[in-house]
């Protein structure tokens, strides 16, 4: 009877060895495949940032063209104005000059 016992105690200490070491092995599986998993994850946020900042530079650089042309359709219309101006009062400005240079 003590060595049924005993059999017993040790069959019940290797099934629990084998437990411990099959538990052992799926939680290292399963830290892998978690790692495996956090890498994928991270990737695929880090691409999906990096096409986020692409197509908003992107609408930046397309904005910014914009501006430019407009400023510069602003710039050349003043241009203009300044130079009907200047070419509506040449005239008289050089008639004053010539007048307060004779006088």
């Amino acid at each position: 009877m003590a060595k049924d016992m005993l059999d017993a105690v040790c069959a019940a200490e290797e099934e629990a060895a084998s437990r411990e070491e099959k538990a052992l092995e799926k939680a290292t599986d399963t830290a892998e495949q978690a790692k495996k998993e956090a890498a994928e994850l991270t990737r695929k946020r880090r691409k999906a940032a990096e096409q986020k900042s692409a197509d908003e530079l992107e609408k930046s650089k397309a904005e910014l063209e914009q501006k430019g042309k407009a400023a510069k359709a602003e710039a050349e219309k003043a241009c203009g104005d300044i130079s009907a101006l200047a070419d509506k009062n040449r005239e008289s400005v050089i008639a004053k000059a010539a007048a307060l240079l004779l006088n």
